[in-house]
């Protein structure tokens, strides 16, 4: 039986390694950060205290995800569906930009808040798997793709605003999945699910990938100690980035830090655990879906000198990666951000090119 002494002798080693474990988190990015300034809007509410009448897919372990929805106009025919997936800490809000530029060409663009983030239910910033972040979307996708056949929890979640276009079989079209930094890692766990259920897609799409994480690079034995640590102490959370170290833009850094929905501190150590763990099996590991099964064409999209999530990381996931279509597009100087940045119209034209390639030969 462990005795009392032993219990708080183990307890203070633990917080003793959790707190070199943020220090060193700090350093890492303590150069980075940027002066908080006044926040010209109140804080967000919790979601659960937010209007009953906006949009929110609960999944079937009862978290109630914020739908967010961008359609062509209602006299044009969608031509593809996309399923934005954004990154750890932020909201499907970021992308409107992003979103809009899709559904002025034609495509239907829908999104959700990841649990524990923006609008949506859930501790902020936790996830016991990472894979629960994928499953959660793979249960919005199944709703869009056939609707609420079942569901009644879910009924009416989309049909309002689906109207204009009841005439269209959204499973017929071709369609997309979009990630960003940890969402590009929840991206590729989807096209893994999706390939053993045997759904295919007509492009895989990557922005900045969490693939090989900073501060990994510098100290390796950073993911031991994380991985540790997320036993021990899971929610617990890690100083927040720097914004200077995402973008170069500083507009893009003051719309960020006047954001409601800005989370007040980091991620929480098993969110930073499993993020890095998955990252890493996709880029390290000889994984059969990688090197043998992902046949969806690919698009990977990067800053050269992101310092948070390593540009190699995603070169690296790209050279192994099974499938004969697939673009590479390392935008010189750039940072983390490379949809948030001044300039990012020509990189978003970059994307919806290369997504209406793909339409002429899915059709």
């Amino acid at each position: 039986m462990v005795s009392v002494l032993e219990a708080v002798g183990a307890g203070a080693i633990a917080l003793g390694i959790y707190k070199v474990l943020a220090g060193v988190y700090s350093w890492t990015h303590a150069h980075h950060a940027l002066p908080q300034l006044p926040l010209g809007v109140a804080l967000a509410q919790p979601a659960q205290a937010l209007d009953v009448l906006r949009p929110y897919f609960t999944t079937s372990h009862g978290f109630a995800l914020f739908v967010r929805k961008w359609l062509p106009r209602h006299d044009v025919a969608p031509r593809g569906i996309v399923f934005l997936v954004h990154g750890v800490g932020e909201h499907g809000g970021r992308y409107d930009h992003v979103a809009r530029s899709l559904a002025r060409a034609g495509f239907a663009v829908f999104c959700v808040d990841h649990q524990g983030h923006g609008l949506s239910d859930g501790e902020r910033m936790f996830a016991l798997k990472l894979a629960h972040l994928a499953e959660d979307y793979l249960e919005f996708v199944a709703h869009v793709l056939d609707g609420p056949v079942g569901d009644s929890v879910n009924a009416g979640v989309l049909d309002p605003t689906l109207d204009a276009h009841s005439g269209v079989d959204w499973r017929k079209l071709p369609k997309f999945v979009f990630g960003h930094s940890m969402g590009g890692v929840v991206t590729l766990l989807i096209a893994e699910r999706s390939h053993a259920r045997g759904v295919q897609w007509d492009g895989v799409l990557l922005s900045a990938a969490a693939i090989y994480c900073a501060p990994l690079g510098k100290h390796p034995w950073f993911l031991s100690l994380v991985a540790k640590l997320s036993t021990w102490m899971p929610k617990n959370t890690m100083p927040p980035i720097g914004f200077d170290v995402l973008s170069n833009d500083p507009n893009v850094a003051a719309r960020w830090l006047r954001d409601p929905l800005r989370p007040a501190h980091g991620a929480t150590i098993r969110l930073v655990a499993e993020l890095i763990t998955e990252g890493r099996r996709f880029a390290q590991d000889e994984t059969t879906f990688v090197t043998k099964d992902f046949d969806a064409p690919l698009y990977v999209l990067h800053g050269e000198h992101d310092a948070v999530c390593f540009a190699k990381g995603s070169v690296r996931f790209f050279n192994k990666c099974a499938t004969k279509d697939k673009t590479l597009n390392v935008v010189p100087t750039k940072l983390h951000e490379t949809l948030n940045i001044e300039g990012h119209d020509e990189i978003i034209r970059d994307v919806v090119a290369w997504m209406e390639k793909r339409l002429a030969s899915s059709s």
